[in-house]
């Protein structure tokens, strides 16, 4: 499926560098390594080899592969390992300690949770998120916010502030949900509420 219009906007504001993008290159470096070619890993690194995000300063290079280092991470390698069966991959060059990784079916961890069921949606949520910070929305404190993997108190929530699914950027491991007002964020385990402080600002 497409990216959303959004989505393509977002990814064209981030920076890129020179990276392996021919499916068949990369097929033939995985093998060459030792390692299974799984078509979604290959899809992720000729779609997004060499985006460039960032988790506050620090840059994070995706992909599989690299032609250039900042990190332990040695050029024109590729980092996988096998767990209960199923491939893993390192997907980042960074400083930034966290465990980056696409597995076998493609779909994006951080420290082993999963985030999104492909980096497509990952990049999906994202989107909103900067969207959302642009036009002046911020987190709020919420205890005991982990409590929302109660599937009747999110019901209650949804339903108690009118909010509505942002389907293209939610999946089985993160979902956004959004009122004018409230934003509700589940990114893997994790919860984020989010408030319109321009509303806030007109009461």
């Amino acid at each position: 499926m497409p990216l959303s219009d959004r989505a393509t906007q977002y990814l064209l504001r981030q920076a890129k560098i020179p990276s392996i993008s021919d499916p068949s290159q990369v097929a033939a470096l995985l093998r060459e390594l030792g390692y299974p070619a799984y078509e979604p890993v290959i899809s992720f690194q000729a779609k997004y080899g060499g985006l460039v995000l960032y988790s506050g300063l620090e840059p994070l290079q995706f992909g599989i592969v690299h032609l250039s280092s900042r990190s332990r991470w040695k050029p024109g390698t590729i980092a996988g390992s096998i767990l209960d069966g199923r491939w893993y991959f390192e997907c980042c060059n960074t400083l930034c300690q966290v465990a980056f990784e696409i597995d076998q079916d493609g779909r994006y961890l951080e420290d082993g949770d999963p985030i999104a069921t492909s980096f497509d949606k990952y990049i999906e949520g994202s989107a909103v998120s900067d969207e959302l910070w642009s036009l002046g929305w911020r987190s709020v404190d919420v205890p005991a916010l982990a409590e929302l993997s109660t599937p009747w108190l999110l019901d209650r929530i949804i339903e108690r502030f009118g909010l509505s699914n942002i389907t293209e950027a939610s999946d089985e491991y993160s979902a956004w949900w959004i009122s004018n007002r409230t934003a509700l964020w589940k990114r893997g385990s994790d919860w984020m509420i989010l408030e319109n402080t321009n509303n806030l600002l007109d009461e």
